[in-house]
């Protein structure tokens, strides 16, 4: 959905006449976006962990 979401922003920000029913995602890109966030955001919560740790925090 957000793929959908993403794409038809920018098919109106480009001001084309494409319509977003012509639009088709393969399966595979898909899971490769799905890899790259998982990836991204496990990074990003062992960053905000650490920090929080060094803060003497509890919650991040």
């Amino acid at each position: 959905r957000l793929c959908r979401e993403i794409v038809q922003s920018d098919i109106l920000s480009f001001g084309t006449s494409l319509n977003l029913l012509e639009v088709r995602f393969q399966r595979n890109a898909i899971e490769v976006l799905q890899e790259a966030l998982e990836a991204f955001l496990v990074g990003y919560l062992e960053d905000c962990n650490i920090n929080a740790i060094y803060a003497k925090r509890v919650i991040i």
